[in-house]
């Protein structure tokens, strides 16, 4: 029995290395080099060959760089503190008020300056 000729439906499929397909395509970016004369050469359909090369651009392209985004630097918001001085007969009492980041804090009386500072320090992390 005649075995049936191999034409292109029969005909077992050769399959390239990533290093041979590197090694064509950089045939193609040859100075003067045609995409067709190099795909005859190697028996490489041109439209596999310019598959190859646009994956082979696609790989070399660098990543792309991430968008940037506008951004506003605001000032922090401003503290006030306020010493209104009372007297409550012979000694002198004080109150202090404190505003910052929305939360007003009201002292009265003798206060410790290391409570005020406590104070101060625990609304300014906030």
């Amino acid at each position: 029995a005649e075995t049936p000729a191999l034409g292109w439906r029969n005909k077992a499929r050769r399959k390239f290395t990533a290093e041979e397909r590197r090694a064509i395509v950089e045939e193609c970016f040859a100075p003067g080099a045609s995409v067709s004369a190099v795909g005859l050469r190697h028996g490489i359909n041109n439209a596999q060959l310019f598959k190859w090369r646009r994956q082979h651009l696609a790989a070399m392209a660098p990543e792309p760089k991430p968008a940037l985004l506008p951004v506003t630097i605001e000032a922090p918001p401003a503290m006030t503190a306020e010493l209104v001085p009372e007297s409550s007969g012979d000694r002198q009492v004080g109150s202090i008020e404190i505003e910052l980041s929305g939360a007003r804090i009201r002292l009265h009386g003798a206060v410790d300056p290391k409570a005020i500072t406590a104070i101060v320090a625990a609304l300014k992390s906030r």
